[in-house]
């Protein structure tokens, strides 16, 4: 008994050794397995490039747009490297996820500045859809610790190994001549980290002796908002530096000194007589998800009794890399239809922009049923039908998402229902009601004067008759009162300053020295649908990602077997 005890020890001894060793065989060919699958480069292919422009100049930047292909054979984890050359440089680090069109992840993108490149990730997504094809879009500019003088730069860049030419292939460079010679001037740069623009107003560049200065600044979109605490004001003598930029040379905080009022989306600033420049920076916080190529207005002006008035009016444009057209460039049209599917002309909608509650523009349909407004951005909106054609009711708010536009817009169809028209039958019933009443009232009076006799008729309500003679009265009183209430009328005037009116126009202030940071962007890819490699009708076989598992999980069940056949054998042998 003792015996056949130890010798089961000993089988089970020997049976821990082999499952110890199957152990590090398995962990052998897992990691086998994952090397056979690792992550390979992807070569994509471009369709289609442009340059949003082909010159530049100083800090100023140009927005690249590729068309690009997906090969069939890419699977999760592979990547895709695109490289700018030595003379151009991303404006900031960003990341963001590549969407499919039916809102899955399809790849996720990194800029890194520093090493001047983009790299997109797949996900799962490619390994079950054919035909792949996205867009990417991202901003560049001229590195200016490489390029330091005028020059023509080369466009081509690498992606996924192989130079590949974007748009016309080269880009005009210019260094610039610093700022102009103006004595009252504004710009304004995007922090993206905190989604907040820094407005600077330099004023009196000339240092004049200056009387009255009154400053006024108006934030001239939608959805901005002045921080708190943001506002500072410094005095000092203007000059310029070595790169022909003001400076403000001794510099002296005097916010303390002066009194901002706001007032809703504008602010004065009485700075009174001034012998000394003025610098004024202030924040503001854009309250939603802005959209790449987005635009933000502002206008300044300055008035003073020797200048009048001077205006200052600039625009920010809001940068990021996404995977779709950017800017203003997608139109929505609306279709108007009856319940039988005629077209209806006459309807008038309001678009309005969900992010920032502002009426971007109206739509009214033609004859044939429909109208289009363009100028857009990529974002959602609420479309508001404000007056129905004749004989029909207005139609119920529609929704379109930016998930509704595709390259070049979204279209909507709105149904409106016929009016309900209910008669109602009156009928009027007439009553006549006659009271007569008869009064006769004689007083007789005798004097020693002639005699004179006076016979008074009484009448109490009509008709009266009296014995000296019957009068009847008939009044019959109509008071009839009519209101009207109308719209009110609206005065509107434009006010146009003739004299001493200066505006000066700095068009789209694009990012000056920008922190680095992250930002957000959303690329569209569309598939040719859900069929891939291994799927019915595609035609492409399995995929090799399903043979090596294949193979794997049959060399694991091998050594199962083989081990269990050895220990029923050496416990056969022993027992």
């Amino acid at each position: 008994m003792a015996q056949s005890y130890a010798k089961r020890s000993l089988a089970m001894k020997k049976l821990s050794k082999i499952l110890a060793s199957l152990a590090l065989v398995i962990s052998a060919f897992y990691a086998l397995g994952q090397a056979i699958v690792s992550a390979d480069t992807v070569p994509i292919t471009i369709m289609n490039s442009s340059l949003s422009t082909t010159s530049v100049t100083g800090s100023e930047t140009t927005e690249m747009s590729l068309d690009f292909s997906v090969p069939d054979s890419a699977k999760s984890g592979d990547t895709t490297t695109i490289s700018l050359p030595d003379e151009l440089k991303f404006t900031r680090n960003q990341s963001f996820n590549v969407y499919a069109s039916d809102g899955s992840v399809a790849a996720t993108a990194v800029i890194d500045a520093a090493a001047k490149t983009l790299i997109l990730t797949y996900t799962d997504y490619v390994n079950s859809h054919s035909d792949v094809t996205g867009t990417l879009t991202f901003q560049v500019g001229v590195d200016t610790n490489v390029v330091t003088e005028n020059t023509t730069i080369s466009t081509a860049i690498t992606v996924g190994g192989n130079l590949v030419t974007i748009g016309s292939g080269s880009l005009s460079y210019g260094v610039g001549q610093g700022d102009g010679d103006f004595d009252f001037y504004k710009y304004g740069v995007i922090n993206y980290d905190t989604h907040e623009i820094t407005y600077v107003l330099n004023i009196n560049t000339s240092n004049s002796s200056v009387s009255n200065v009154v400053l006024t600044d108006e934030l001239q979109s939608a959805g901005l908002s002045y921080v708190d605490g943001s506002f500072s004001i410094h005095t000092g003598s203007w000059y310029k530096n070595a790169n022909n930029q003001w400076s403000l040379g001794n510099g002296v905080n005097v916010t303390d000194s002066y009194a901002v009022n706001i007032s809703g989306n504008s602010y004065t600033v009485n700075l009174g007589n001034i012998t000394q420049g003025f610098s004024i920076s202030y924040k503001v916080k854009i309250g939603y998800d802005a959209v790449n190529g987005e635009k933000f207005l502002n206008s300044a002006t300055v008035t003073s009794e020797e200048n009048e008035s001077t205006t200052a009016n600039n625009t920010v444009t809001y940068q990021s890399a996404s995977g779709s057209a950017n800017g203003y460039n997608y139109n929505l049209t609306i279709t108007k239809q009856n319940e039988d599917g005629d077209s209806l002309a006459g309807a008038t909608f309001e678009v309005i922009r969900t992010a920032t509650g502002e009426v971007v523009g109206t739509i009214t349909t033609d004859s044939t049923g429909t109208g289009s407004l363009s100028g857009l951005l990529k974002d959602d909106y609420t479309i508001v039908e404000t007056s129905a054609p004749a004989g029909y009711r207005l139609a119920e708010n529609v929704t379109v998402s930016a998930s509704d536009f595709d390259t070049t817009g979204a279209a909507v169809t709105v149904v409106d229902q016929a009016e309900t028209t209910t008669t109602t039958s009156t009928t009027t019933t007439t009553t006549s009601t006659t009271t007569e009443a008869s009064t006769t009232t004689t007083a007789a009076t005798t004097t020693e004067s002639p005699t004179t006799t006076t016979t008074v008729g009484t009448t109490t309500e009509v008709p009266v008759t009296t014995e000296e003679a019957i009068t009847t009265t008939e009044a019959a009183t109509t008071t009839a009162a009519s209101t009207t209430t109308g719209d009110p009328t609206t005065a509107e005037g434009t006010s146009t300053t003739e004299d001493g009116s200066t505006t000066t126009d700095n068009v789209e202030t694009t990012i000056k020295e920008n922190p680095t940071t992250t930002g957000a962007g959303k690329t569209t890819v569309s598939s040719g649908g859900p069929n891939k490699k291994g799927q019915s009708g595609s035609g492409k076989g399995l995929p090799s990602t399903g043979e090596r598992a294949g193979l794997l999980l049959t060399i694991v069940g091998l050594i199962i077997i083989a081990v269990a056949g050895g220990y029923f054998f050496i416990t056969k042998k022993q027992g």
